[in-house]
């Protein structure tokens, strides 16, 4: 076995053990001492062993992913009175989330009374329901007094270990009594950008109408909370809810825009000012798993590009996830976002570029305009990846995507570009002015196509399938798609880095 396929077996293994250590349960004496134990012997078999090492390297991956979980999981790991009622003081960690009737919020407590209450409550959010109004802010400082409550499960979805993710172990949802005792407690350099995000969702809204504004804020900062319900399921149906949400095409997208204005012209120079917009792109759209993922997959296809490198799509997959996963090992397990992110781009590492020669040499797909054609490469490679992930968690896939998503795709790149000039520069009246008229027409054009292709009663295939399911699906999948392409599965292609 050679040296690189080793290195994609062990993080491939390192994956599986953090799979397995996020699902099940995790017990903090017991975990560490077996944690222990299980390396040392390990350890000691790999040194030891005068035969090939491929196996020792393959559980030890496995037991090092497996021991960062757990020991992730019991460092947060706090232990509530669920069901009794609690008082403390704490500070809002970040911003709102704004629902029609109510608003989340997570905070951070620092002060607390309750009977049988231990230190590690200091470590943990808790999740609070509050009322609509009035609104609160990033780094109010709260007095809060309520029952905490173990968050469940429901329809199947593993709500507790979503919540887990953020660091959150108990929600307050029945008539918690909140009261504001002061503000500006939170981090001078998260409210800067959060300050930033807010003032250009304003300037959005004083410049576009409804339900443009709403849209354009969605495409530019990921903000979903104001787009109307009706537009929501509208792009839920027509599968391109990836619009307005901000993922690696929206990230690379901005990216390459700022870098064109930027006077950056050295290598290093370059990759330092990817990494920093990277960061800022992802702090201000909120910095959910699929924005992390988009970012680091983004960052990573223009160190490589800088360096005249082409990635290969197996160990460039590999690379991203593992790093994200040190991040937060959760993320593989407990976010569905994050999940259908890796899977839409592993089928655009794999089959972009094969199924883009194909349409190209097609008697009839080849005489559309090659824009089209990429962006039915593209669809379709994302397709491929997504379906078995999106009927184990919708319930549903949307085939009306393969013939929407062409259609109004190649209008985000202009819609970004004029909409960062908004942004920017939208202060200015005549700017603002300029830009109203043309950036109103392109976001009003890819409204009314998605509205009039959801109305077709036609397009959305309803089933549920299984981890199981889910999993042969993949592992004939992958046969599948070397048979056909594994002459042009060699390198990840350009395609692939508008991810």
């Amino acid at each position: 076995m050679s040296a690189s396929v080793l290195a994609n077996l062990c993080l491939v293994f390192f994956l599986i053990g953090v799979g397995v250590a996020s699902v099940r349960p995790v017990q903090a004496p017991t975990f560490v001492i077996y944690a222990l134990i299980a390396l040392l012997l390990v350890g000691v078999w790999l040194v030891r062993s005068k035969r090939a090492v491929s196996v020792q390297v393959l559980l030890l991956g496995f037991l090092i992913g497996w021991c960062l979980t757990g020991l992730w999981r019991v460092h947060h790991f706090s232990t509530y009175r669920y069901g009794s009622a609690y008082r403390f003081t704490g500070v809002i960690t970040e911003p709102a989330d704004i629902r029609a009737t109510s608003q989340l919020l997570s905070v951070l407590p620092d002060q607390a009374i309750a009977e049988g209450l231990d230190s590690k409550l200091r470590r943990t959010l808790i999740r609070i329901r509050a009322p609509r109004y009035p609104t609160y802010q990033y780094g109010d400082r709260l007095s809060v007094a309520g029952v905490i409550d173990r968050p469940e499960p429901f329809s199947g979805f593993n709500y507790p270990l979503y919540l887990e993710r953020y660091q959150i172990y108990g929600e307050i949802t029945r008539s918690p009594h909140i009261e504001k005792i002061g503000s500006g407690y939170g981090n001078r350099f998260s409210a800067w950008l959060y300050g930033i995000r807010q003032s250009t969702e304003d300037r959005i809204a004083h410049t576009l109408s409804e339900p443009e504004a709403s849209f354009l804020a969605g495409i530019l900062l990921g903000s979903k909370r104001s787009i109307p319900a009706d537009i929501q399921a509208d792009l839920q149906t027509t599968g391109t809810v990836h619009i307005v949400v901000i993922s690696g095409s929206n990230i690379t997208i901005l990216l390459e825009i700022l870098l064109y204005f930027l006077p950056v012209y050295k290598r290093k120079s370059q990759l330092l000012a990817v990494i920093i917009l990277g960061f800022l792109v992802s702090a201000i759209s909120g910095a959910s798993a699929s924005v992390l993922r988009g970012a680091t997959v983004a960052v990573l296809s223009r160190y490589l590009k800088l360096r005249s490198r082409f990635p290969w799509p197996t160990p460039f997959l590999l690379v991203s996830v593992t790093f994200l996963c040190l991040y937060n090992p959760l993320l593989l397990a407990a976010d569905p976002g994050f999940q259908i992110s890796f899977a839409a781009f592993a089928g655009l590492a794999y089959l972009a570029t094969p199924l883009a020669d194909r349409i190209r040499r097609s008697a009839w797909l080849g005489r559309i305009p090659e824009p089209m054609q990429e962006s039915i490469a593209q669809t379709l490679a994302a397709s491929c990846g997504i379906s078995a992930l999106s009927f184990k968690e919708f319930g549903q896939l949307s085939l009306l995507g393969l013939v929407v998503n062409p259609i109004v795709l190649w209008l985000l790149y202009p819609i970004t570009t004029v909409g960062l000039i908004l942004a920017f520069f939208g202060w200015i009246p005549p700017v603002a002015a300029m830009v109203k008229l043309p950036l109103w027409l392109s976001l009003h054009l890819t409204l009314r196509t998605v509205s009039t292709f959801a109305r077709w009663p036609v397009g959305v295939i309803h089933a549920n399938i299984s981890w199981l399911g889910l999993g042969l699906f993949y592992a004939l999948l992958i046969p599948i798609i070397y048979l056909l392409f594994h002459r042009k599965l060699r390198h990840v292609s350009a395609l692939t880095q508008k991810t």
